[in-house]
């Protein structure tokens, strides 16, 4: 199998420094209160003019709980995500003057004609923080916490922007539910150097996305290696796309293993080193 696009040309997009490599998975996600099982559900209005908005709602609504976390802009060595549903985007509410704004779903709005694929307004991108305990916090452009409203992550309650404190009400567990991005998503994360493997229909392993990075080594945490082809890690990639227990990967040029290119599965998420002769990736949080 090969990947849709090439990664070891010299083609794929711009090394973006060096905090790129803890931004999280591309994908669509639950993103799932700590301690609970609500998850941020895009909910309609309930009277005519209301925007719809996201609250916390029982997990498993394939339909509005599905969240295409898509990353589009870069600055200060962090990425931006947008978070969609149904096209539209998380957007913080605007116009308020009283109380927590919530978060509200709003056409994507195209703030850079030049690149429609990376279209999303200042209150439409977010950085996502990663917690201890393996979950996240959702950062917006006023360095605020997306939140369940209250603190109380009880069902039908907003989801709001507020401050950020230590509390499980701002916690979001990632849970990864499928790949299925439209075109214009993959546009978005080629420019950010994800990638997708070409592999089929992977019940045990939706996420066939990977960051692609290209000369560098994510050192130890091997737990399976093996000889491969000299594809600059086409398929160590997509063997790690296929295991669920594999994180990330490196791809060792056959000139540093006497004419051997060499794949090593990863089962954790170390600091990655530079090395010139090797190509790696990550796939999983």
């Amino acid at each position: 199998m090969a990947t849709t696009n090439s990664f070891g040309d010299g083609e794929s997009a711009p090394f973006l420094g060096p905090s790129v490599w803890n931004s999280v998975p591309a994908g669509t996600y639950w993103l799932q209160a700590q301690g609970t099982n609500l998850c941020i559900t895009r909910t309609s209005g309930s009277w005519i003019g209301q925007n719809s908005y996201f609250s916390a709602q029982p997990c498993g609504n394939l339909y509005g709980a599905s969240l295409g976390i898509i990353p589009v802009s870069y600055n200060n060595n962090k990425i931006s995500f947008r978070i969609t549903n149904s096209n539209q985007c998380a957007s913080v509410a605007r116009g308020v003057l009283i109380g927590p704004p919530a978060i509200d779903s709003l056409n994507c709005e195209n703030t850079n004609p030049e690149e429609p694929a990376l279209n999303g307004a200042n209150d439409q991108k977010f950085t996502f923080v990663r917690n201890s305990n393996k979950t996240v916090k959702i950062i917006t452009k006023e360095n605020k916490c997306f939140g369940v409203q209250g603190g109380n992550p009880s069902q039908g309650n907003h989801i709001v922007q507020e401050d950020c404190a230590n509390i499980a009400s701002q916690n979001f567990k990632m849970i990864e539910i499928s790949d299925a991005l439209n075109v214009n998503d993959n546009i978005a994360l080629q420019k950010f150097g994800w990638f997708r493997t070409q592999t089929g229909s992977l019940a045990n392993a939706p996420n066939t996305f990977f960051r692609s990075m290209r000369n560098m080594n994510y050192p130890s945490a091997d737990y399976r290696w093996f000889a491969t082809d000299n594809d600059s890690g086409a398929k160590c990639a997509i063997e790690c796309t296929r295991d669920n227990l594999c994180k990330a990967y490196t791809w060792v040029n056959p000139a540093a293993r006497n004419g051997t290119p060499m794949c090593y599965l990863k089962n954790a998420l170390n600091t990655p080193i530079s090395d010139a002769m090797t190509m790696s990736g990550f796939v999983r949080y």
